[in-house]
């Protein structure tokens, strides 16, 4: 049997077996259109795998024709199905025509690099095959990041099996049953193509009556992840004229070093606006997609990349071809109209801080602190409001969008909107009253921008924003940790399918807003329902244990800052300056049952089995209040599970000369908050919008702060992670946090995979440096 296909020898009865994705791309290719040849490991081969893996779970064993059901409310238990059947197909032998096969195509080619992507197709089609399924081509895109590896046949084999094995994460499990879609009817194929660097890389999409294309320099990682503006241009559809362009911002440019198969990654210091293509690169892209359309008979999205070539211009290639949504983006008139400048905005446009990535266009609703939001309905309207308290966690999952007039990146309404997936904008200044002139607004949480609409061109609309899983970089195995921040179960179900090592940060006072039913937790205690409360938290808790076992969870005890929970029942007063208040370890001090009921929660969780639940301390100020609550912990009985460890938050500046006492006390292990650091270290307050440009991780003091720390930790013997935003905002710093010795990295599910890219990268550049 051939196990593999080139895209030049694809036929239309082909489809089933290569998947949408390639042939689209065939058609393109033999259509005379500039696609790069590649060749398709057919779906065929893939079933055939699966059916040759030595399934250790009986459940397992047929299954490529089996129509697996989980409880996808139970978390747990997706998470540990979605790890045991892609361990086993990690581990699992390929078939000897296929390795054959593959060596047979890198020695025939001369490319020194090869991406690796997933080309789906459902078993039953619409009747018309050129009409390509909106739901498996242009939804499931995000379940299957692209990958890159050496042309070499271990390398290939292995990334091979890793993407094979997407199709079992929790995400896809969740996604296609959700959807009603039976495993058995998806039909996957795995296309590879050689790899060339890219001048520029972007999209181009055809809207009702213009083209929109979008554009960075250098390969497309900065693009899918939201990392800088990518410059925006608008063309005539018809005569491919240029009718508006906005300038980009360029902070993060990756290119491909074909000698070691890996992206380089630079940072300007400054970012320079940049329109990146020149007209007549723009007309070759106009005319491609046109051309492309013409043959193909639909509206499409062309994803595509310049490539130098030696004494000649540039060269346009094809890289990808989706169908274009049913909901349109607002075309030119709806969107910043360029008048005195490449980046001049009208007055119909608001620009605050990009706090959550994604666009969505939908009715506001506009409300102030005061009102009684129980009685308000949000259901996929965007939520405008001077900031957002904690306690609003409940009708956050209702909205499509977010704008707020305070706030900033590092706040926890942008930290809850990241990990729900809302676009959100922060720190709009005037928002309330603007919002409240017009009925419908278009929010771009990738650029911060709020257009003001009053009578929308579509009905509601929602983009997510690409994830931060464009590719996996081939290098050394990891020897850094990467952890996860989490606070909602729902989450689980969509972490990305790459190695983690446990939750570095589980925020236990976002988590517990889900059982608090509108009252603070000293109500709780103080109506002596605390046993029931405590209860509630073991079953959130333990979903977590369950689904992460045998990795670590670092359940941070709750940190109540007075102004994120003032809505609740029972709350006490607000303060005048809450960050530095009545908060972290302090606070339990003055109240030990708040911190006697969580570690009731975290010891039923143990007692059900699971020891891998660890105890966080949340903004320690002395050594005494340290102190005062390991003694709680002794008390309450944790210290007898062996595997148990209680760490403590490094984010208050006096841990900076106080760590030896600290882990004299007792402290196990250290994790580094850079928010509050941050915030405490240059007199910043993060919550501020206006000072934004103040608050940098990147300021010497903080650097020197948090390489002290890392130091001290490893001269104490004691291991250190770091789980505030700095690692996200600031990719670069990677390397210096394992050239200081740092023991894990803690990050958002969104950044995971940038992240894990960012370590593996900076291993290498360490690793080389060391040989040389």
């Amino acid at each position: 049997m051939t196990a593999t296909y080139r895209l030049d020898q694809l036929s239309s009865h082909d489809r089933l077996l290569v998947g949408n994705k390639a042939w689209r791309l065939a058609q393109a290719y033999q259509g005379g259109h500039p696609v790069v040849l590649g060749f398709v490991v057919s779906a065929k081969v893939f079933q055939q795998f699966l059916a040759s893996v030595r399934w250790l779970e009986p459940l397992f064993i047929d299954l490529p024709d089996s129509s697996l059901y989980f409880d996808t409310s139970n978390p747990g238990q997706l998470v540990a199905i979605a790890r045991q059947i892609r361990q086993a197909i990690l581990d699992g032998e390929l078939p000897a025509d296929l390795q054959q096969e593959l060596q047979s195509i890198l020695s025939e080619g001369s490319a020194p690099v090869w991406i690796l992507r997933a080309s789906l197709a459902l078993a039953q089609q619409p009747v018309n095959p050129l009409r390509l399924n909106p739901v498996i081509d242009a939804k499931a895109g995000s379940l299957f990041e692209a990958t890159i590896c050496p042309a070499n046949l271990a390398d290939l084999t292995h990334h091979l099996k890793q993407m094979w094995a997407k199709l079992f994460s929790a995400h896809s499990l969740f996604y296609w049953q959700r959807l009603h879609i039976r495993l058995q009817d998806v039909r996957m194929a795995v296309l590879l193509q050689p790899l060339y660097g890219a001048i520029a890389t972007g999209t181009a999409r055809s809207l009702s009556s213009q083209i929109e294309v979008k554009a960075l320099p250098g390969l497309g990682f900065a693009l899918t992840r939201g990392e800088g503006a990518p410059s925006t241009f608008w063309l005539d559809r018809q005569s491919h004229k240029l009718l508006e362009a906005i300038a980009g911002k360029v902070t993060t440019t990756y290119r491909l070093n074909p000698q070691t198969a890996c992206i380089q990654v630079s940072y300007p210091e400054i970012a320079q606006p940049s329109l990146v293509l020149s007209e007549p690169d723009l007309l070759a892209i106009g005319n491609r997609l046109q051309k492309l359309e013409a043959q193909l008979q639909q509206s499409l999205e062309m994803e595509w990349l310049f490539v130098e070539e030696s004494d000649a211009q540039p060269k346009l290639w094809v890289t990808q071809i989706n169908p274009c949504s049913q909901l349109e983006a607002p075309t030119v008139p709806l969107l910043p109209q360029v008048t005195g400048g490449a980046n001049s905005l009208t007055q119909t446009t608001l620009v605050g801080l990009p706090a959550a990535p994604g666009q969505a266009t939908a009715p506001v609703v506009v409300i102030t602190l005061s009102e009684p939001v129980s009685e308000m309905t949000f259901a996929q309207s965007i939520l405008v409001a001077e900031s957002i308290p904690s306690h609003w966690l409940p009708i956050l999952r209702q909205v499509a969008g977010i704008v707020t007039e305070q706030g900033s990146m590092a706040c926890h309404g942008a930290i809850i909107a990241r990990e729900l997936q809302i676009p959100a904008v922060m720190g709009v200044p005037g928002a309330v009253q603007a919002l409240q002139q017009v009925s419908h607004a278009f929010v771009d949480g990738d650029l911060g921008h709020v257009e003001l609409l009053n009578t929308p061109s579509t009905p509601v609309e929602h983009y997510q924003a690409a994830p931060t899983n464009a590719l996996a970089i081939a290098a050394s195995p990891q020897t850094i940790r990467l952890m996860v921040n989490l606070s909602q179960p729902e989450s689980l179900a969509h972490l990305p399918g790459i190695p983690l090592h446990g939750v570095g940060l589980l925020r236990s006072e976002l988590l517990a807003l889900t059982v608090l039913d509108g009252h603070h937790p000293n109500w709780w205690s103080q109506q002596g329902r605390g046993q029931e409360l405590a209860r509630r938290l073991t079953e959130k808790v333990q979903i977590f244990a369950q689904a992460i076992a045998p990795h670590p969870v670092f359940y941070r005890a709750m940190d109540l800052r007075s102004h994120e929970f003032d809505g609740l029942i029972g709350s006490p007063p607000r303060e005048i300056n809450p960050a530095l208040g009545k908060r972290g370890t302090w606070l339990y001090r003055q109240n030990p049952n708040l911190l006697n009921l969580q570690l009731q929660a975290l010891l039923a969780v143990q007692a059900a089995g699971y020891s891998n639940c660890n105890l966080l301390l949340p903004f320690v100020r002395t050594v005494e209040e340290f102190e005062f609550c390991n003694q709680l912990v002794k008390e309450a009985g944790l210290r007898q599970n062996p595997n148990f460890q209680l760490w403590m938050m490094a984010e208050v500046p006096s841990v900076l000369f106080m760590l030896p006492e600290f882990v004299a006390a007792g402290v196990q292990g250290i994790s580094i908050g850079t928010n509050d650091l941050t915030q405490l270290l240059l007199g910043v307050d993060r919550d501020q919008a206006e000072l934004a440009t103040a608050f940098d991780e990147r300021h010497p003091s903080v650097q020197r702060a948090i390489a002290q720390l890392i130091q001290t930790a490893k001269e104490l013997g004691i291991p250190c992670s770091i789980c505030g935003q700095a690692p996200i905002r600031f990719p670069e710093m990677v390397e210096d946090l394992i050239r200081w010795g740092i023991s894990s990295i803690s990050v958002e599910p969104s950044a995971l995979v940038m992240t894990h890219q960012s370590i593996l990268q900076a291993e290498a550049a360490i690793s080389s440096l060391d040989r040389n």
